[in-house]
């Protein structure tokens, strides 16, 4: 199904401003808040060490959209998450 973001639809949102300690397993438990999380991935490194950010995938736009309404601007570990849509899911 071809969506506005591609053709997965708008499923998966991406999640900027995580703490530098943060794992996929971490993210994909707060995110499941929100909805059905069917992917969570903290960006890392040549070395491994985490890059401030990280994509998490739900089961449906609905879940994403309820994701970006209820969890942006929340603390997480410390610091305020900015979340959005990912633009550039496939």
């Amino acid at each position: 199904m071809m969506g506005e973001y591609g053709p997965g639809g708008g499923r998966r949102v991406v999640v900027l401003n995580l703490p530098w300690h943060t794992s996929w397993q971490a993210l994909k438990q707060f995110f499941a808040s929100a909805g059905e999380v069917e992917r969570a991935d903290v960006a890392l490194d040549e070395s491994g060490k985490s890059r401030g950010y990280g994509t998490v995938r739900y089961a449906t736009e609905t879940q994403a959209m309820n994701a970006i309404r209820t969890l942006n601007g929340l603390d997480f570990e410390g610091r305020i998450l900015t979340v959005r849509m990912d633009k550039y899911q496939e």
